[in-house]
């Protein structure tokens, strides 16, 4: 296969079978001996490859006419391998001029096996099956794979099958979907190009970015986003595009929350969401309320990590929800921990459609009144207790609830 572009004017007509002959002019081609060679080594004469096979080579079009080009390749295989027992027979120093025939001979076969390569016949729906397993998934529900992924890398796929050749590139371009998962992590993206100082690297970045994501044209996009450095100018660029969003991860500073207000309303496709807060909520910090999904008409499924009190500090349309995973390690106040089964059962009463959950505990139990609750549809339920918190916490948990559905519960 080659790697070089071309012209391809001489596709447009059919080619005439003697125009990919090469004119061999072979003295080995009927199988006689290394005598027979002898006497006519001499007079062995190789023609330039004709231009309609010069075309081909710089192009990764299939050719036409297999069978003369077959024949050809046969021939010149032939002939190289009676000229290789001739010279390796001969006791002579060996001629200048025929190792140059044989090196000729070794670049014309090459030639022959590039054009007549089975990947220049892949039909294109082929090329974009294997392409897509060359892509590293995006999960957004695993944050820690996630950051692993550099998709603005352009020595990685898919950026590097446009660079093989004219008709690879074409391909690659015309399928957007080869576009729609991408994860960025903006500290290890700035930090790998600082030697061109902070502000070209995010320069840099949004560029990348930017045509990414116009690549994409129209698909529904998978998208993890990370960063712990707050307000970085490469976050808007991935809040433009927010009418398109399916399945996001964005695990951000605190502050860059504060920016999701201006995509309120700009989610129709959203599906799956998963917030992460990667730092800035202090100990005595009053979090905000995050509105910005309270309308999202497809939006059913939730993780959080970090966030405290998400039963009422995050507006979602809560009666659509059917899973939900709500976690965090440290660093909740110590009114946090004290009202964490308080948050629980809300998070429980508002979702009263939801059918998995995924809870974690901090801290000790308190001598509070818990509302009891029966939720009709919860089908599994995780509870989690985190550090050396009480599990006395999940038993009041359990105390307060009925749920008439529950087929599966992990503690």
């Amino acid at each position: 296969m080659s790697a070089t572009d071309g012209s391809s004017s001489v596709f447009d007509e059919p080619m005439n079978s003697n125009s990919l002959n090469s004119s061999i002019l072979s003295f080995g081609c009927d199988n006689n001996t290394s005598t027979h060679i002898h006497k006519n080594a001499e007079f062995l004469t190789i023609e330039p490859l004709p231009p309609a096979i010069q075309a081909l080579l710089k192009s990764n079009q299939a050719p036409l006419h297999t069978h003369m080009l077959q024949s050809n390749l046969r021939d010149a295989q032939i002939t190289l391998s009676n000229l290789n027992v001739f010279l390796d027979s001969t006791s002579k120093e060996l001629d200048p001029d025929l190792t140059a025939k044989r090196d000729q001979l070794t670049m014309m076969i090459q030639s022959y096996r590039n054009i007549l390569h089975p990947i220049r016949r892949t039909p294109p729906e082929v090329l974009l099956e294997v392409f897509s397993y060359c892509i590293p998934f995006v999960d957004t529900m695993h944050t820690l794979k996630c950051r692993k992924i550099d998709s603005l890398n352009t020595s990685l796929a898919p950026w590097t099958f446009g660079q093989v050749c004219k008709h690879w590139r074409s391909i690659v371009l015309e399928c957007p979907r080869l576009w729609s998962s991408l994860s960025v992590n903006v500290d290890w993206l700035l930090s790998a190009n600082r030697s061109m100082g902070w502000q070209q690297a995010e320069c840099r970045a949004i560029y990348l970015l930017s045509n990414y994501l116009r690549r994409s044209k129209d698909c529904p996009l998978t998208i993890a986003v990370h960063s712990f450095r707050p307000l970085s100018p490469i976050i808007p660029v991935i809040y433009s595009h927010s009418g398109r969003w399916s399945n996001i991860l964005l695990s951000l500073h605190a502050e860059d929350f504060s920016l999701l207000s201006m995509i309120k309303g700009h989610l129709p496709r959203l599906k799956n969401l998963h917030l992460e807060s990667s730092g800035g909520w202090g100990r005595d910090c009053i979090v905000p309320v995050i509105d910005a999904f309270e309308y999202a008409p497809n939006l059913s499924s939730i993780q959080t990590h970090q966030i405290p009190g998400i039963a009422t500090k995050l507006l979602l349309p809560w009666g659509q929800i059917t899973h939900c995973l709500y976690s965090f390690l440290t660093g909740v106040t110590v009114r946090e921990r004290e009202s964490i089964n308080e948050n629980n059962i809300r998070v429980l009463s508002q979702a009263v459609n939801l059918r998995h959950a995924s809870l974690s505990f901090l801290g000790y139990p308190r001598t509070l009144s818990i509302t009891p609750l029966t939720h009709h549809t919860l089908s599994a339920l995780k509870m989690t207790t985190i550090n050396s918190s009480n599990i006395e916490l999940i038993t009041q948990l359990l105390d307060a609830l009925t749920l008439p559905s529950l087929g599966t519960l992990d503690i």
